[in-house]
């Protein structure tokens, strides 16, 4: 990298990690002078804004069709978040339900401040009616939105002239822009201690429902069928029907994902924020039953350690197995990886929607990098193309520098609307008659103010080709509510235009998942009854493409049917004979050339009908499911979460998955025991003596992670192994802390016999022995993943037993095991013998 600095040129090479944040400060230098740095052919001009109409900061903005934007705008009240301490951390750690947080503000009101709490959040509409050019910000509605007083963060976007938000621990939808506001979601935000991890994204997604993105605050939730929805320690991509119907976790493991956009292929991409620990930011491709692996504890261990009482140097899985980690990096199989690591603080995701700013973006995903100093912020440009199954960043640029930009959105004729949140100010980046598409822009502007579903058949129809793509998929919903929408998607299958084909067969996903069109986002209480017929005749035009000699064709038809099949026909009602008839004939998934397609030569193809097997709960494949773990043998993580989410799925018992326990394949037995992680139950622990070091610290992990009760014993076991074997670092503490947990007089025996054991790693020893003084009352955190998970109280004779029979052994161990055995010693009122000297006595002495 060459610069020139002072008048001198410097040629240096910047290491790969540090790439992002060295290129962003680099390119921020012609920017000091106090002006952005924009591409050639644009502009960046302030929003006129009426007088004291944006009193907060902007934290979330979305184009209306009307004409104007709406914003979501915080205080700039904060308070310091320098206090390391938090006295109520044990509290809100144990917050898993929406009345425990009430509980704990209550309780700890007149204590130590808590972060960020009293700031406001308010939703705004900013409408131009005079066309003067000055836009008025008024409330988007007075009431229902009272959004948790720690929780700034929001979610905010329109769907045609539909308007859907989130904030704490509420999401709700405006139908029209007089309407009365709908509550869609509830139960959100259970902690407190990590302010602003709410939603922080909503979006229109390919198969027409509703997807979204929320951070580690969690949630807890009742559904309308009456299932409960439970996620209290950590984010998510979740997604359900327009009318809150169906809700679906789709993509777990998230910190604190900043937004949620989908390229032109239907593939959803977020930006997670780093923990403060060491770990960069990531953009991560969410996928369905995908896992990144953050949980709310790993965040209490890496900051909270004093508060916790724990070593200064005590260790959490998030940073000991590296599980940010790009592909092949990570020490854990079960989660995928992220498509790249990012430089800076990502704070927003935007995605080119076909049409605006300059060609040269087209295709490509924006991300608002807010380091709070002007100079070194601004608009990272990624471009993200196919990589096997999974994705890859191609390459990185600067759109925009010299700027904290906190959001950035398209707007509908083709500008880039930017929110400024410390300058409290809105901007645009206009690249007037060089913008991409000007003209289809133009058009998308136009229709975008209209009723779509008031259109006909045909004009929908022909709308499915439009180069912007949110005029496109508002289309294909909307044609999904015409009687003739089957035809019409089948005529846009049938095009040569690859854009048009691939609405079609999303269009005709929904028929097959819904039974008629996509849900309207507020009905009158009474759920669209679906179509039988529909369904099935949706689901073999469907079928039919399998056999398409285009890839992509293969894989968004398997993507479609692996949502729909199984809800899609209904078994023979034998109480109602003359009604089977209209049921029309059932896809059995075994008549489907799904095994033929996991040999498939395109990755996507494979990865799709993995998912569809899974989905489909085909269990007839379940040898072909084998075979694809084996051909993939771990190399592409995509594929082995395919398939372990196949297995998973698709076994009527675990006692199928843990039967494959003497598979030749490595490959598959790991596949099974991530797929008993998913089921969770005790058959988890099935593969801890594996002979494959890989497997078997998978299934130990699995069984900590989850805190199974059942099978904590059987991994103590594991300790009795003469000799012992040879586990990584972190599977050695997860094999203590499952027999400290188990408890009893023999687990006591079993930890005490790995001080001074020289095939033990020393830091391995000092934990066991911190976990055996406190055996009589265990800490309710679980100082090994920082989740709330209590023990009963315990016999200290347990202890005080195998202590006494080992204490002449334990008097040998050198420092510091023996400052710690001392400790013990001391605690249960035994006296730890003198050390052996080091030198024999002098004769006579």
């Amino acid at each position: 990298m060459r610069v020139c600095l002072a008048g001198a040129v410097f040629d240096f090479t910047l290491p790969r990690f540090l790439l992002l944040p060295g290129c962003l400060a680099i390119g921020c230098l012609a920017a000091r002078g106090g002006e952005p740095v924009v591409p050639p052919h644009t502009t960046l001009q302030p929003v006129k804004l009426a007088k004291q109409s944006l009193a907060g900061r902007p934290v979330r903005i979305a184009a209306d069709p009307q004409g104007g934007f709406l914003i979501a705008e915080a205080s700039d009240e904060e308070t310091s978040q320098a206090e390391r301490a938090i006295p109520w951390l044990t509290d809100d750690l144990a917050s898993t339900l929406p009345g425990h947080r009430g509980k704990l503000l209550e309780k700890w009101k007149d204590n130590t401040p808590r972060p960020r709490i009293g700031i406001p959040l308010r939703f705004l509409r900013f409408t131009d009616p005079d066309g003067d050019g000055v836009f008025d910000g008024k409330p988007l509605a007075a009431e229902p939105f009272k959004p948790a007083p720690e929780a700034p963060s929001a979610a905010i976007c329109c769907v045609g002239k539909t308007v859907l938000l989130a904030a704490s621990p509420n999401g709700w939808v405006i139908p029209t822009p007089d309407g009365k506001p709908t509550r869609l979601l509830d139960g959100f935000g259970l902690h407190t201690v990590t302010a602003g991890h709410g939603t922080q994204g909503l979006a229109l997604g390919p198969d027409g429902r509703l997807y979204g993105v929320t951070g580690d605050q969690g949630f807890h939730f009742t559904a309308a069928d009456g299932s409960v929805r439970s996620l209290p320690d950590q984010g998510c991509a979740f997604r359900m029907e327009m009318d809150g119907s169906g809700f679906e976790i789709y993509h777990r493991g998230l910190r604190n994902p900043r937004g949620i956009v989908f390229d032109a292929s239907g593939n959803a991409f977020t930006v997670d924020a780093g923990s403060a620990s060491g770990d960069p930011p990531r953009l991560i491709y969410l996928v369905e039953g995908g896992d990144s692996g953050w949980r709310l504890g790993y965040w209490a261990l890496a900051g909270q350690r004093g508060s916790l009482e724990l070593p200064k140097s005590h260790p959490q899985p998030w940073d000991a197995e590296r599980l940010w980690e790009t592909a092949g990096k990570s020490g854990a199989a079960y989660g995928v990886p992220p498509v790249a690591h990012l430089g800076g603080n990502p704070v927003a995701i935007a995605a080119h929607p076909g049409t605006g700013v300059l060609e040269s973006e087209a295709g490509r995903i924006l991300v608002c990098d807010d380091r709070a100093d002007p100079s070194v912020s601004g608009i990272l440009s990624l471009s993200v193309v196919p990589d096997g199954a999974g994705m890859k960043l191609a390459d990185t640029r600067h759109l925009a520098t010299g700027l904290t930009a906190t959001d950035a959105v398209f707007t509908w004729d083709g500008r880039l609307l930017i929110a400024d949140g410390p300058g409290k100010r809105l901007l645009t980046l206009d690249a007037g008659e060089h913008t991409f598409e000007v003209a289809a822009a133009k058009e998308a502007a136009s229709l975008a103010s209209q009723d779509f579903d008031a259109m006909d058949s045909k004009k929908l129809a022909g709308l499915l080709k439009h180069a912007d793509l949110r005029i496109r998929l508002l289309s294909e919903v909307a044609l999904s509510r015409k009687p003739d929408a089957l035809a019409k998607f089948g005529e846009a299958i049938a095009s040569s235009n690859p854009i048009e084909r691939r609405h079609g067969i999303w269009g005709t996903g929904i028929l097959a998942r819904c039974g008629r069109g996509a849900p309207l986002p507020v009905t009158d209480g009474f759920a669209a009854i679906p179509e039988q017929e529909t369904r099935v005749n949706a689901a073999k035009a469907l079928v039919r493409l399998l056999k398409h000699t285009d890839a992509e064709v293969r894989a968004e038809a398997l993507r479609m049917l692996a949502d729909g099949p199984n809800r899609m026909a209904r078994e023979a009602d034998p109480l109602h004979p003359e009604l089977n008839a209209k049921l029309g004939p059932v896809l059995a998934p075994e008549e489907l050339p799904l095994a033929a397609l996991l040999a498939d030569e395109s990755p996507r193809v494979r990865y799709y009908a993995a998912i569809a097997i899974g989905n489909l709960k085909a269990a007839g494949l379940y040898g072909a499911v084998c075979d694809f773990l084996t051909a993939n043998n771990n190399a592409d993580p995509y594929l082995r979460h395919a398939g372990a989410f196949a297995l998973q799925h698709m076994v009527t018992s675990p006692l199928m998955l843990t039967g494959l326990e003497n598979h030749a394949s490595p490959a598959v037995r790991l596949g099974a025991a991530i797929a008993l992680r998913g089921i969770g139950t005790a058959d988890a622990a099935a593969f801890i003596n594996d002979k494959d070091q890989a497997v078997a610290e998978e299934s130990v992990r699995s069984v900590t992670d989850l805190d199974l009760p059942d099978s904590r014993l059987v991994v103590g076991f594991l300790l009795d192994e003469q000799p012992l074997r040879k586990w990584s670092p972190f599977a050695w503490r997860r094999i203590v802390h499952n027999a400290f947990r188990a408890g009893g007089p023999e687990n006591a025996a079993r930890l005490l016999k790995l001080a001074g054991n020289p095939s033990v790693p020393e830091d391995v020893q000092l934990e066991t022995l911190r976990l055996c003084l406190q055996w009589k009352e265990p800490a309710p955190v679980n100082s090994l993943t920082g989740r709330w998970s209590p023990l009963p109280a315990r016999d200290p004779a347990e202890m005080k037993s195998s202590l006494t029979a080992e204490l002449v052994r334990l008097s040998k161990t050198g420092k510091p095991v023996r400052d710690e055995v001392e400790k013990l010693a001391k605690a249960h009122e035994l006296k730890l013998p003198d050390p052996p000297s080091a030198t024999p006595p002098a004769p006579g002495k």
